[in-house]
């Protein structure tokens, strides 16, 4: 995991493989920083999927979900 190149093959397979199992952007992210198994809890405990960011349990997992969100808003409305 020392070389760039093979971390960012890794990443991607792994961010893809979470995002096939989730079907959500959010969870997905979620299971990325916080781990799959803690996704589950929060998802089963979230009254409603739309609000499943407000149920994250960990500030550190809600801050980066919110912070890749934000950063994936600035990058678009720079390329229009």
């Amino acid at each position: 995991l020392y070389d760039p190149a093979i971390s960012i093959q890794l990443g991607a397979k792994y961010w893809s493989t979470l995002l096939g199992q989730l079907n959500s952007p959010e969870m997905a992210l979620a299971a990325y920083n916080g781990g799959p198994d803690n996704v589950e809890k929060w998802r089963s405990k979230a009254s409603d999927p739309e609000l499943f960011v407000a149920d994250i349990g960990f500030a550190e997992t809600k801050k980066y979900v919110l912070a890749v969100f934000a950063a994936r808003a600035a990058y678009a409305s720079l390329l229009k």
